[in-house]
């Protein structure tokens, strides 16, 4: 079961609270069902009080949904955004490569289509475990 956490209200008795791990992506989750994925990618989001950005980085990275914060305080990516993103980042970088390879061949082989689905297909796995 969940662990729960005390918090000391200062009157009467301590409040149990459940750790909320996962709540960006329940919040996340409850916006593109009652919304819908195409409304929320068309218009995008703007998250006020965004905060360190967990919301909006499951949104953008996850849901392809653009979304711009606002909050005077910086965003912080923890450790699995920040792996998330390394990941994208090589992804990115392999297809640029296969594409300028691609370019300079005067077209993409079937090789190097069959490499970008390839990269395609880890990274979109990666993303899945991610999640």
């Amino acid at each position: 079961g969940r662990r729960a956490q005390k918090k000391l209200t200062g009157e009467g008795p301590a409040r149990v609270r459940p750790k909320n791990g996962a709540r960006h992506q329940v919040f996340v989750g409850w916006l593109v069902r009652t919304f819908g994925q195409e409304r929320l990618q068309a218009g995008g989001v703007l998250d006020v009080a965004g905060g360190a950005g967990c919301t909006a980085f499951e949104l953008t990275f996850s849901r392809s949904i653009p979304t711009t914060v606002v909050d005077p305080r910086p965003i912080k990516a923890n450790a699995r955004q920040r792996r998330a993103l390394r990941c994208r980042r090589r992804y990115h970088e392999s297809l640029e490569q296969l594409h300028t390879a691609a370019t300079e061949d005067g077209g993409a082989s079937e090789a190097l289509e069959a490499e970008a689905a390839a990269a395609e297909a880890a990274a979109a796995e990666a993303a899945a475990a991610e999640a």
